[in-house]
């Protein structure tokens, strides 16, 4: 029963990948990209090549983004149809997080987030991230949002911020 919705799923994953490719690849023209298809529906492009597969699991910090960085570089060189990010985290440092979605915005390859398995979040900084890429998908009994700054305890001079400060307010202005 698990192999059929998997299958099921990489069905209905394909179906929007291939719907969604016209829009995905910014930097090309259509015509470049995507070759039409006799097996997909009317106006659907299709993509080729290898699909990059990452995970994300726990906090976003510098690494991460490190790691996801270097992963879109393989799947540039690669000339991938689609980088797949597999994601399940509580959020993490704003700055590795925008590093990441401007990574996300500047990729000649689509970036897929998908928010799995059952039970996962992509909270905080995961919402941003998952928003900010092309495609983004969730696995039933998953959940995204509460996207607001905090300050970590173990960051450098760290004291509870009251909650009229006004840097707070800057931060979550620019968050918004």
């Amino acid at each position: 029963m698990k192999r059929i919705k998997w299958l099921g799923f990489a069905g209905l994953f394909m179906i929007i990948l291939a719907s969604q490719a016209q829009g995905l690849r910014r930097n090309k023209p259509v015509s470049e990209t995507a070759a039409p298809n006799a097996g997909t529906p009317s106006g659907a492009a299709v993509l080729s090549g290898p699909v990059v597969r990452m995970r994300i699991q726990g906090i976003i910090d510098n690494a991460v983004e490190d790691y996801i960085s270097k992963g879109i570089d393989r799947a540039e060189s690669l000339k991938s149809a689609a980088v797949v990010i597999t994601m399940d985290t509580p959020g993490g440092m704003l700055d590795a997080t925008k590093k990441m979605v401007q990574r996300f915005l500047a990729s000649e390859v689509p970036v897929v987030v998908y928010v799995s398995p059952k039970g996962a979040s992509a909270t905080s900084a995961g919402m941003m991230i998952t928003i900010g890429a092309n495609l983004a998908v969730m696995a039933p009994g998953t959940n995204i949002g509460a996207s607001h700054p905090v300050m970590m305890p173990f960051m450098v001079n760290y004291q509870p911020i009251p909650e009229n400060d006004v840097m707070m307010k800057k931060a979550t202005q620019d968050t918004v």
